[in-house]
């Protein structure tokens, strides 16, 4: 909960900095490019799914996960789907958890 808190206060951040004009427009485009660049990657591993299609509560937790586990590495690989799962078992469907312990296992490489 606290990274998902800290991930969407960055992007108000982000967004407030460049409507007042402290964020040059460059800047802002490679801040949604990087963004764009990680979704991509993460569709990769959605077998017979789109990243659209998902539940919003899935794809927060997908994308934390993702991005914790390539980009911010301050947990190890284990943990980090580890926490994904107690949380999609906490917050989806029944077995949804177990789709997001899968796709995580492929997105997230083994260091």
């Amino acid at each position: 909960n606290d990274k998902i808190k800290e991930i969407k206060a960055e992007m108000e951040r982000t967004t407030k900095a460049y409507r007042k004009g402290r964020m040059k427009e460059s800047d802002y485009d490679r801040e949604y490019d990087e963004l764009e660049k990680q979704l991509k990657e993460l569709q990769k591993h959605l077998v017979n799914w789109t990243f659209d299609r998902l539940d919003n509560v899935a794809k927060g937790i997908l994308f934390v996960a993702y991005t914790e586990g390539v980009y911010v590495k301050k947990a190890p690989r284990k943990v980090i789907i580890n926490e994904a799962v107690a949380l999609a078992k906490n917050f989806l469907k029944a077995n949804d958890y177990k789709f997001i312990n899968a796709v995580l296992d492929k997105a997230i490489p083994v260091e």
